[in-house]
Order: structure tokens, then C-alpha cells, then sequence
């Protein structure tokens, strides 16, 4: 993925199918910004998985971007006080 690319996160991401999505992370790259806009159900993986990401991309100098989050997960970080995070 070049700078400045999309990564387009889609379909369930729940304790079940995260693990399918952390070694998707755009190593290497200066900025990403992922899309949520497709995720049609998910659960508190994603939160997790999107804070393992802004860790990483924290290690790496980089910037990441999050866009789309479905309410659901809004809502779970609102509750778990990361919001700032992961929107």
C-alpha cells in the first residue's frame, strides 16, 4: 500500500475473523487511513484490532486514520473510553 493508501475493512470482524485482519497492516507505510464503512457486524475485536494498528503505526512514525466506524463500535469505544483512538 502506497502513502496516503486505503485499507477497507468489510464483512463481520468480531472475536471470530479479527484474526484474519492484523497482519493486513500496510507495514511500511507513512500514513494509512482505514475504512470501516463496509463492516457489517462487529464486535469488540474490532476496537482491539484497530488499537493494535494505532499501536503499531505509533512504533513505526506513522499516522493512521480511521473513517466510517459502524455506531455499534462507537458505541463500545465510548464505553471503554478510547474513542479518541479508534474515530
Amino acid at each position: 500500500m502506497a502513502d496516503g493508501g486505503v485499507l477497507a475493512l468489510s464483512g463481520v470482524i468480531t472475536v471470530y475473523t479479527a484474526h484474519e485482519w492484523v497482519d493486513r497492516y500496510p507495514a511500511g507505510a507513512a500514513s494509512i487511513t482505514v475504512d470501516a464503512g463496509a463492516v457489517t457486524v462487529c464486535d469488540s475485536a474490532l476496537i482491539a484490532l484497530l488499537l493494535a494498528w494505532r499501536r503499531r503505526a505509533s512504533r513505526e512514525g506513522a499516522t493512521i486514520t480511521v473513517r466510517n466506524l459502524p455506531e455499534s463500535a462507537l458505541a463500545l469505544a465510548n464505553i471503554y473510553g478510547v474513542t479518541s483512538l479508534v474515530s
